[in-house]
Order: structure tokens, then sequence, then C-alpha cells
């Protein structure tokens, strides 16, 4: 029996990578509707801007995690990731403590059946969409140095899934840890729906910057890029397909603002939010609007948004 230890990261696994949802612009210009009130385009592609900015973000945040978990050296046994999906075999299965992870199991996550293999110098799932094992479903892998006290280390994750929630995705990423204190990552992914990304980041004992771009199979393309320390302080830039640029400032206590400006009505809009997640957006017109940063990244509740009167 293998055992293992499950991580998983949905969405992002970092405190960097969360806050990053506000992921911005560089180059700023103005709309030519200034002063106008917001209208539900408006406010679809701000949502749109900013969603796909968190999480392009979160996967270029992801590698200090994924070096961390690397550099635990005899204690790891290889690492498994597929975007947003990510297990990590190690001692013992943090699931349920001093039980093993049997070679054989459905995985919920992905929603095939997992065939565990591993040898001297990585890991390897092979994927099935039915327990007799008869109909290939993709696999998954990772390679890893045999050595993990010389420097650099290469850590290398390729996938390629043909059934399950996440058919037609397949990708990448290769993790490279230079010293105890620094490492970087370059990847690349296709999902089923024909969406496709790529980018990079680096990390050192003093922060980290990542870049990305991110396209679509209808065409919307998002580029982004930041800059953070250690104590949580930063910037991010991005740009996208639908005219949006923006830029946003975050300070070590968590919270931060930044401008939104594009060719919309109510746009330039200001945000701001609070070290307790509370944002707020004010449209080129005056009014103002609330929001739950946290319900707005998982998508809970209804009433996302709370009208703030026109400060």
């Amino acid at each position: 029996m293998l055992p293992v230890t499950r991580t998983r990261w949905l969405g992002g696994a970092l405190v960097i990578a969360v806050l990053s949802l506000l992921s911005a612009c560089g180059g700023m210009f103005q709309s030519e509707k200034r002063g106008l009130p917001p209208t539900e385009q408006t406010r679809s592609r701000v949502q749109q801007t900013l969603a796909t900015g968190w999480n392009a973000a979160s996967l270029g945040g992801a590698s200090f995690a994924e070096a961390m978990v690397a550099r635990s050296g005899g204690r790891a046994k290889g690492i498994l990731l597929v975007g947003s999906f990510a297990r990590t075999f190690s001692e013992e299965n943090g699931d349920k403590p001093g039980e093993p992870l049997p070679h054989f199991y459905y995985d919920e996550w992905l929603g095939v059946w997992v065939q565990v293999e591993e040898n001297g110098s990585g890991a390897r799932m092979l994927l099935y969409e039915d327990e007799e094992r008869t109909k290939p479903a993709g696999v998954i892998e990772s390679t890893y140095p045999e050595n993990p006290d010389t420097y650099p280390q290469t850590y290398r994750y390729r996938y390629e899934i043909l059934a399950g929630w996440r058919a037609g995705s397949r990708g990448e990423h290769v993790v490279t840890v230079h010293s105890e204190t620094a490492s970087s990552m370059q990847y690349e992914y296709q999902e089923g729906d024909g969406s496709q990304g790529r980018g990079s980041s680096r990390w050192d004992e003093r922060g980290g910057e990542w870049s990305n771009r991110y396209e679509s199979a209808d065409g919307f393309w998002s580029e982004d890029s930041g800059v953070f320390s250690v104590d949580g302080s930063g910037r991010t830039q991005s740009a996208n397909s639908l005219g949006y640029r923006s830029r946003f400032e975050y300070r070590p206590d968590g919270s931060g603002e930044g401008v939104i400006e594009g060719p919309d009505p109510g746009l330039p809009a200001t945000i701001t939010w609070t070290a307790d997640g509370r944002m707020t957006i004010r449209w080129a017109d005056g009014t103002v609007e609330e929001f739950n940063l946290w319900e707005v990244w998982t998508g809970d509740g209804e009433g996302e948004t709370e009208p703030g009167g026109s400060g």
C-alpha cells in the first residue's frame, strides 16, 4: 500500500493568491463615458475581469506552495498537480492519519478511477472510466530528482485527462528549486472547453513575481502580472480583450486599493477593500456598491452586491 498525504488547491493555495483575485492593470486610460452610471454589462465585465485575474494569479502563486512541498525531501514521494487539483504523496494520509491511500480508488475530484504507481524517480496515476479498468481515461505523472540535497532540482508534472470532470484537460508544470530559499515555475495548460493558459512565477526569501496569459475558446484573453513581498504588500496589473486595464496596490494587513478603467459606462471605477474582506466599488457617477470579497471569490450566497448609496 502506498502511504499518502493528500493536499488540494481549489482556486489558490496562498493568501497572496487569494488577494490577487483583484489582479489588475498597468498603463491607464480614460473612459470616453466618464460620469455615467454603470450598466449591467459594465458590472458583468468588471466581475469577469476580476474573476479571471484571480484564477490566473492563483495558478502563478501556487509555485511557492509546490516548491515548499518539493523541498520536503525524503518525506515527499512526489506531487501530482492538475490545475487547481493537487495531491502530495508522503509518509502518511492527511485525510486519515495512520492509514495509507489504496493503490486503486475512485477520485471524487477528478470523477474517474485511479491506479497509483510509484518508482524511484516519480509517481504516476493511471486514470480509468470504470472500476474494472477496461476504459483508459488518461494519465497524471510527476518526475522528481532522486537526490534532494543538490541544487538545482527540477520537478515536472504532466497530465492528460480523457474522461471525468476534467475531460479534455492537458498540461505541464515545471518547478525548479534553485536553492533553500528560491524557486520558480513555468506552466501551460488547455481545458476541455478549449480555453488555455501559460505563465511563470518566481519566489525567494524576499517575495516573488508572476505573469500569465489566459485565452478562452470564444476569443477572450487576459494578461496579468504581479509582484509581492513576504509581508503581503505588492502590486498587480492586467489588461484584457474587453479593453479593461487596472492597477492595484496591496498592504501587509490585507487591505488595498486600485482603479479599473475601460470603454464602458460607469468607468473608471475605484475599488478599495479592507483587511476583513469588505470591498467597495465607487463608479464614475459617484454611486457606491459594497461586496463581501470572500463571497465573490467562492460564489456563495445571493445578493453579492449591496448598494451603498451615492457617497
